[in-house]
């Protein structure tokens, strides 16, 4: 058969197969864009990123994982509106430990070490183990020894040895001279 007869009927049995078939609504469903935003953040087309996101928390203002992510790609982007988005989904779903983190980060970013400090903490007590998996305990460690808060660092090291011993031997190893050079 010819090529056009060939393309031709490759198009009537794409159609055939079709019959029936409702099309897709790919503009209403949250979960699409979600999923599209998330290939655009891995292929690093973060403005494309950006605009899924917001897609999917336009339809769907409780997605707490799309308001999360929307965060991070206006944060990747120095854009205004992150902390915002990490507020609330503090508020809203407060045991979200990641959460806590990324308004943390958002905030020393910004300069604003109370309000980091603030976050970090927050994060620690909703779950201590989880704050790990993260890898913040040397993050908050650093910012407490940044201002010379040698008590504060040594608190988070001893919640750090409470629950991840060896992660508090390389955390004592890093800090110990610093947080004793500094205690009276």
């Amino acid at each position: 058969p010819s090529s056009a007869a060939s393309d031709v009927y490759k198009r009537q049995l794409v159609a055939l197969s079709n019959h029936g078939v409702t099309r897709m609504d790919m503009d209403g469903d949250p979960l699409i864009h979600f999923n599209l935003a998330t290939a655009h953040s891995r292929n690093r087309d973060i403005p494309q990123a950006q605009r899924a996101y917001e897609r999917a928390v336009q339809q769907d203002s409780t997605y707490w994982e799309a308001w999360f992510n929307l965060g991070s790609v206006l944060g990747v982007q120095r854009k205004a509106g992150a902390e915002r988005i990490f507020e609330r989904v503090t508020e809203a779903y407060p045991d979200r430990v990641i959460a806590w983190v990324s308004l943390a980060r958002t905030r020393r970013a910004q300069g604003n070490r109370a309000g980091a400090l603030s976050a970090y903490e927050s994060g620690l007590r909703t779950n201590p183990i989880a704050f790990q998996y993260y890898g913040r305990y040397e993050e908050l460690i650093d910012l407490y020894l940044e201002g010379g808060d040698w008590r504060d660092a040594a608190r988070v090291l001893n919640v750090a040895a409470r629950f991840y011993p060896e992660v508090a031997k390389y955390l004592r190893n890093k800090y110990g001279r610093r947080i004793r050079g500094l205690s009276p």
